[in-house]
């Protein structure tokens, strides 16, 4: 008897299963769009960075863009539940150009609130040098660059682009403060004339609050 409760349960649902395959059941998917951001972006004085170009990416692909108030606000809404990046190029802080990149999370029926100020988006650099004898090298003048610009044109033209330059103290270590993301490279020399040396190693500043330390042999002739 369980055997043939069994079959007629089998027959049952393949003919069901059947039924709906003939009749090609119509489904309709609704995405929800629910959720909103409001970015402000000042500057690291507090006030507000006026007709900037904002942008809402998802995995890397740019989805919208808006430019800044007069109070430095842009909202995004009606965007759907996930993880985004706010990417905000070349904003300007003072002298001084950062680029922003900063993951957020878009909620169902919320309003999420980000202030943003560039000068944040930075990292920095210790380069520590010593000589021949691996004795700390002090007065060694360093220059800073970004990594495309560092061996455009001769010493002097080159100098001219410099970001920042500085020089080791009695330890051999300069330290590079607020280093807006990017890919950098250095030049070491004592006078720029007859004693210059192009630093080889490069390094990158890709994380907020990031801190690079090098340390690099100088030869001095």
């Amino acid at each position: 008897m369980k055997k043939l409760n069994f079959f007629a349960f089998a027959v049952v649902a393949l003919t069901l299963f059947s039924s709906c395959d003939k009749n090609e059941m119509d489904i309709t998917l609704t995405e929800v769009q629910d959720g909103n951001v409001k970015i402000t972006v000042k500057n690291s004085s507090g006030d507000p960075i006026v007709d900037q170009k904002v942008e809402i990416s998802n995995y890397n692909a740019p989805l919208e863009d808006l430019k800044t108030n007069s109070a430095g606000v842009v909202e995004f809404q009606n965007m759907l539940m996930g993880n985004y990046s706010i990417i905000i190029k070349d904003v300007a802080d003072g002298t001084i150009e950062y680029n922003v990149y900063q993951p957020i999370q878009i909620i169902t029926n919320k309003t999420k609130e980000y202030t943003i100020t560039p000068s944040d988006y930075s990292g920095s650099a210790t380069i520590h040098i010593v000589d021949d004898l691996n004795e700390p090298f002090s007065g060694l003048n360093i220059a800073l660059f970004k990594s495309e610009d560092m061996y455009s044109g001769n010493f002097a033209d080159i100098m001219e682009i410099a970001i920042k330059e500085g020089t080791t103290d009695d330890l051999g270590d300069i330290t590079f403060e607020k280093l807006p993301f990017n890919d950098y490279g250095i030049i070491l020399y004592i006078d720029g004339e007859t004693d210059a040396q192009v630093e080889s190693y490069a390094f990158s500043i890709s994380n907020k609050d990031q801190k690079v330390k090098l340390y690099r042999q100088y030869y001095s002739w």
